[in-house]
């Protein structure tokens, strides 16, 4: 029955490796389609930042490049003693008048400290159409293009690639985003749409957000970025995504970062799509057909199914990273096998226990995607 079982799910998971790479090519064939960008007042970036963020400066900006409309920077921080905060002061003495720096006070009566800064910054917000990203975003030159759809939509979201990457944590990571977010996302664009925003870049307008009662809807909620996708989605307006790819900066990582990380969003995408992140299962075809290699005693059949499984699932990443999201080859895809057995691991593990780690404060996950901090300052 074992045999039987294992046998199954290998040959599903080399299905969705091929399935994967040809949904990822479909949606980049779409690209051409935005030409034209409709004429704005101007965008409202807004910017909640905790805590010292890598290539910070930079990453602003890739932004402030992007002037051929007016355009703002709000970043909103708890206090003057935030590591970032000179960085910001920097940037405000600068460029005055587009950048600001807010210091918000009521993002602590929500359990996502970043809700809160957002809601203040929203309401110092000039313009009608305001951009969430995070804060290690670095944006190509052609960033605006993504408005082409805002107008016909209730909101454009980008797709991410992760650069700088340093150290063994920050390697993987550009792995998984790669396999996870990257072909994931393209996936669920073919088969059934798109319906939740990525923190990377949002665009918006102010009525969008309005709609579904503002952001103080989203305050207890641990993945803001997809609620409030999923909320305007549900409120009729629909969720566009573009393929301008914008950059995460992943910087330097370790192991245990990573893995936290991991967990933490492993366990969110558990909670979002109950259904959808189960039936992710069978994208681990070298563990399904490294099992059926114990079950079989190493037959040859056995090995070479999971020798396919490592190539096919190593030619799909590498091919979409190279290929599509740019990343030129390195030995860092050398990596893909690792990842896919780690991905098994917290998959596996996400569905123990509803607690999480989130910038070093210990929380309490709900079934409905809310958190509650344990034994909150």
């Amino acid at each position: 029955m074992a045999v039987y079982c294992f046998s199954i799910l290998t040959f599903l998971s080399f299905t969705y490796y091929i399935a994967a790479f040809l949904c990822t090519l479909t949606v980049f064939r779409e690209k051409g389609e935005e030409t034209e960008m409709p004429h704005f007042e101007g965008i409202s970036f807004l910017k909640p930042i905790t805590g010292e963020v890598y290539n910070l400066y930079n990453n602003i900006k890739s932004f402030l490049d992007l002037r051929a409309i007016p355009i703002e920077i709000l970043f909103g921080v708890s206090s003057k003693d935030d590591p970032a905060y000179g960085i910001l002061t920097k940037l405000e003495n600068e460029f005055p008048g587009i950048c600001k720096i807010i210091l918000c006070s009521n993002h602590k009566k929500y359990s996502n400290e970043k809700v809160g800064k957002l809601i203040t910054l929203t309401e110092h917000a000039r313009y009608d159409i305001i951009n969430i990203s995070d804060a290690d975003v670095l944006v190509p030159q052609d960033f605006l293009q993504s408005l082409t759809h805002i107008k016909n939509a209730g909101m454009v979201t980008n797709l991410y690639r992760g650069i700088h990457n340093e150290g063994i944590g920050g390697h993987l990571e550009v792995i998984t985003i790669l396999s996870d977010i990257f072909q994931g996302v393209c996936m669920a664009k073919i088969f059934h749409g798109i319906n939740y925003g990525f923190g990377a870049s949002m665009f918006l307008t102010k009525q969008s957000l309005e709609s579904i009662g503002g952001y103080e809807a989203l305050g207890n909620m641990l993945a803001d970025d997809y609620h409030l996708g999923n909320k305007i989605s549900k409120n009729g307006n629909p969720v566009t995504l573009s393929t301008i790819l914008v950059n995460t900066v992943v910087g330097k990582s370790n192991f245990k970062n990573y893995f936290v990380r991991q967990l933490r969003l492993c366990k969110t995408y558990r909670v979002s799509e109950p259904v959808g992140y189960f039936l992710f299962g069978i994208s681990f075809g070298s563990v399904w057909s490294l099992l059926l290699c114990f079950f079989t005693s190493f037959s040859l059949p056995a090995i070479s199914l999971f020798g396919t499984a490592i190539i096919l699932r190593f030619l799909s990443i590498t091919l979409t990273g190279t290929l599509l999201s740019k990343i030129p080859f390195s030995w860092v895809y050398l990596l893909v096998p690792i990842q896919e057995f780690l991905g098994f691991y917290t998959w596996l593990l996400s569905f123990c226990g509803n607690k999480i780690t989130w910038k070093n404060k210990k929380f309490v996950l709900g079934k409905d995607g809310t958190i509650a901090q344990i034994n909150p300052e």
